[in-house]
């Protein structure tokens, strides 16, 4: 990472961590069901987040919270700093998540992050009128 820090440009860098994320096809799979099950977008998030990370909305937007510390396995298994390039990672993953989700592009930001030395990870999933006012009970 450090290497990649050095060479490439932030915006190149962010770019490349976030396509490189994980990307859980059966996870997806599982959330886009009890999205298609969902009443609606309050009746998914309280659904969903039997299931993950804690989920909270305000207005259009979906926060994901990682309450105790980082939710990588790199990041968890190693023992020396981590650079917060690799953040963007989680960031690719919950777009591409949230994405299968909606069958639509999202925005997602890094709000705090662990490796950043804050208490929790918190992500904004920005949720546009469509996804909103989907009824589908």
């Amino acid at each position: 990472m450090e290497r990649m820090d050095s060479m490439l440009d932030e915006k190149t860098r962010i770019e490349v961590m976030e396509r490189c994320s994980c990307d859980f096809e059966a996870r997806k799979r599982v959330a886009r069901r009890i999205y298609e099950e969902s009443t609606d977008i309050d009746d998914f998030i309280k659904r969903l987040g039997m299931r993950c990370n804690k989920l909270e909305r305000v207005g259009n937007i979906l926060y994901s919270i990682k309450t105790e510390g980082c939710d990588c396995g790199w990041v968890r298994a190693t023992k020396t700093p981590i650079s917060p390039t690799f953040c963007h990672c989680a960031k690719g993953y919950i777009a591409k998540y949230f994405e299968a989700v909606f069958q639509k592009p999202v925005r997602v930001d890094i709000v705090q992050a662990a490796v950043w030395g804050d208490e929790v990870c918190r992500f904004a999933i920005y949720l546009d009128d469509e996804i909103l006012k989907a009824s589908r009970g």
